[in-house]
């Protein structure tokens, strides 16, 4: 099997993931997500320790997950993590989570982030190591029209 790009990340579904029916419950997709976020993030050279160390944390404003197939217990999904949407404070990633197996498209996940100071609990700016990180990284980086990091936040 070739590598995969480090926007793809392989997610295992396990035990704590699924219900009765040994399918992956719906409220269990933001775990999964965030084990794909952590590593895509990771491989473009940005941690959540990073961001930390800066006195900046993130914060979840915003989560849409349209499912599409179900997934089963000990099943490996490749996650794709793109970055859709950028302003001055905020971004949006999109998670498109397929089974390895097969590429069935499993689910797809949009999570829009702002950025909070954490002595004054203020919104700041998108850190500029991060959006640089992101952006150096074009196919993790998927900005439409005029969706860029220079965008006032409307």
């Amino acid at each position: 099997m070739a590598a995969l790009p480090p926007h793809v990340v392989p997610v295992r579904v396990r035990l704590q993931h699924t219900d009765a029916l040994g399918v992956v419950y719906h409220g269990r997709w933001a775990d999964l997500c965030e084990d794909a976020h952590m590593e895509a993030f990771r491989a473009v050279g940005y941690t959540h320790a990073d961001m930390l160390a800066g006195g900046v944390a993130s914060v979840a404003t915003r989560m849409a997950i349209t499912y599409h197939a179900p997934v089963r217990l000990d099943d490996v999904l490749h996650v794709e993590v793109a970055v859709v949407e950028m302003t001055r404070v905020r971004f949006t990633v999109r998670y498109t989570a397929r089974t390895a197996e097969d590429g069935r498209l499993a689910a797809v996940c949009d999570k829009t982030f702002a950025f909070v100071d954490t002595g004054a609990g203020r919104i700041v700016r998108v850190p500029q190591k991060l959006a640089s990180a992101v952006t150096g990284y074009l196919p993790m980086c998927r900005l439409g029209g005029n969706q860029t990091y220079m965008q006032e936040e409307t």
